[in-house]
């Protein structure tokens, strides 16, 4: 992380609120004040994230200046979270082999593209901290010949529900495998599923009251832990301890029977609970979206690449048929040879192959599912080492050279990132034309200015001009607001946030409509100034309506009510409003 730089604009806003928290706003607060002019933008994050970061911060600011600490926690605290969760998938390995390379586990994980992306230096939003959880989950899951196992299952299914909705659809699955545990006889007496429903009951109640004041227990929202989320474990919580407490009473002569019999009451019981989330939370069927207006997903969240399926993704970034789909299938066939084997063909990793498979398939849906699973590899990408080797010693053992070569190439082609090169390499991206800087920058500041990558207006020098003026109303384009919130004391309109839709189809129509939308939003927030980042930003390549304000500075023509004062040469241009 170089001056300030942090990876994206969760991570902008994750540090804000960090800082706003340490400035004394409210536990139970989580108002994005700098947002939405003048009520605040509705952030629903957890504060329990913004904990460990703030200690941190705490920790540093003994021996250096505040600022110094809050990157100096940028840089730590997504560090830390990787070594945790590589020790996690290390002891999931332990549990699945009983002698194996302990470095395997390392290697695979590190070396995952959803590590480089998510435990990079400044990567400070919920992401990563929720792989951590589902990392814990499976630890539970192969541990549940123990009973901290399955303890550890319900209490880290809770834990990750509270940071956020993203890997609800994980977490499903992990109900639905201690579910078939129990039902085909693997927990005959319904004492692990029992535990983990007590655990799961216990911790989310607990949870939920960290997370929410009194006054907003009885809240409802389908995009966060809510009482809809709460109501819909703990009715999860209660079947499993049901389902365990009858198990004695669901045993018949013959397995088949029993599983039956275990099958049709832990479906009656499925189905019970998804009436009672039906009668009283009737809009629960929809997507975490399901509020949002259609032009708010037309003109916004269509472009969110965290929301796109794998088809448009594929066709915006064709690399990814070898990254992403030729790596997981490749993968899922490894998954495959590894239960084809006798020695390894256990419940345990029959269940990891099916959360893995689901996973896979969920990406058609949303490409973000498989940021979550793709640690899901390492146990097999492990296991099929370790299968090679034996083999390989087996069939020549008096080629020891040809061995490790060949067992090199086998560990090089279970690496993602080799995948994710080789995708680069066959599908090379085309060439972007850049976007039109000021036209006060000189020759010189040109080149400067586009030889630098990544090309935005993230680092902290961007802003120095933006902080010498007294604290006013901005706008800015959606991926460079947090990060102005961040490093600066200004008022944005919006960040992207779907709760704000509002804001982000103002924000949309400022920059991308013609220019009489862009006055009224002006004189609607009260707007002074506007921040226009002249790198390839995301956010400016979409296509906007010609004569826009995004239209005309990309074409280096600045509108008539437009005045630059920033100086020569910046690459985040600022303007001042002039309202009639």
């Amino acid at each position: 992380m170089q001056n300030g730089e942090l990876v994206g604009p969760d991570d902008f806003l994750r540090m804000s609120q960090v800082h706003a928290f340490m400035s004394g706003q409210g536990w139970f607060d989580l108002t994005a004040y700098q947002m939405v002019p003048p009520t605040g933008g509705d952030i629903h994050w957890s504060r329990l994230v913004d904990v460990p970061i703030a200690a941190l911060i705490y920790l540093f600011d003994f021996f250096l200046n505040f600022k110094q600490a809050t990157y100096l926690a940028a840089i730590v605290w997504p560090l830390l979270l990787m070594l945790c969760t590589i020790a996690v998938w290390t002891f999931i390995c332990d549990r699945l082999l009983v002698s194996y390379a302990r470095w395997l586990p390392a290697l695979f994980g590190v070396l995952t593209i959803s590590s480089i992306n998510q435990f990079s230096v400044g990567r400070v939003d919920h992401h990563n901290i929720q792989i951590l959880f589902f990392g814990l989950m499976i630890l539970g899951l192969v541990n549940r010949d123990r009973k901290w196992g399955d303890y550890l299952t319900g209490l880290a299914a809770a834990f990750s529900m509270s940071v956020g909705a993203e890997t609800l659809v994980v977490i499903l699955l992990v109900f639905a495998i201690v579910a078939i545990e129990w039902a085909i006889g693997s927990d005959h007496e319904g004492k692990g599923i029992r535990r983990v429903g007590l655990s799961l009951i216990i911790s989310s109640l607990v949870l939920y009251v960290l997370n929410y004041a009194p006054e907003d227990y009885f809240k409802v929202a389908y995009d966060a832990n809510s009482l809809f989320f709460l109501v819909a474990f703990i009715l999860i919580g209660i079947a499993f301890f049901l389902l365990g407490s009858l198990s004695s009473k669901l045993v018949f002569e013959g397995s088949f029977k029993t599983l039956v019999a275990r099958g049709l009451t832990g479906g009656l019981f499925a189905i019970a609970i998804l009436g009672c989330l039906a009668y009283v939370f009737p809009e629960f069927w929809g997507d975490p979206f399901s509020n949002m207006s259609e032009e708010a997903r037309l003109r916004w969240l269509d472009y969110v690449s965290e929301a796109k399926s794998l088809a448009i993704v594929l066709d915006d970034f064709p690399f990814h048929w070898l990254a992403t789909v030729g790596y997981y299938v490749f993968v899922l066939l490894i998954g495959l040879a590894v239960l084809a084997n006798r020695k390894y063909r256990t419940m345990k990793i029959f269940s990891l192959y099916l959360i893995l498979l689901a996973c896979v398939l969920g990406m058609v849906w949303q490409v973000r599912v498989v940021r979550t699973a793709a640690f899901l590899v390492v146990p097999f990408c492990t296991i099929f080492t370790v299968m090679c080797w034996e083999y390989l010693k087996r069939k020549y053992e008096n080629e020891r050279l040809f061995c490790y070569t060949f067992q090199s190439g086998i560990v090089m082609f279970q690496i993602s990132i080799f995948w994710y090169v080789a995708g680069a390499l066959f599908f090379p991206p085309e060439p972007q034309a850049p976007i039109a800087v000021s036209a006060q920058t000189s020759t010189s500041n040109v080149s400067n200015i586009t030889r630098r990558e990544p090309d935005h207006c993230l680092a902290e020098f961007d802003f120095t001009f933006l902080q010498a003026l007294p604290k006013t109303n901005l706008v800015s384009d959606l991926t460079t607001s947090t990060a102005l919130m961040f490093h600066t004391h200004h008022n944005i309109i919006a960040g992207p946030y779907h709760r704000n839709e509002r804001a982000i189809l103002d924000t949309l129509d400022f920059m991308g409509r013609d220019q009489k939308n862009a006055l009224a939003v002006a004189e609607r927030y009260q707007l002074t100034h506007l921040a226009f980042c002249t790198g390839k930003n995301a956010s400016l390549e979409r296509d906007y309506e010609r004569g826009s304000v995004t239209d005309e500075l990309k074409n280096n023509t600045v509108p008539a009510w437009l005045k630059e004062v920033s100086p020569k040469g910046s690459r985040l241009r600022v303007f001042k409003i002039l309202q009639d």
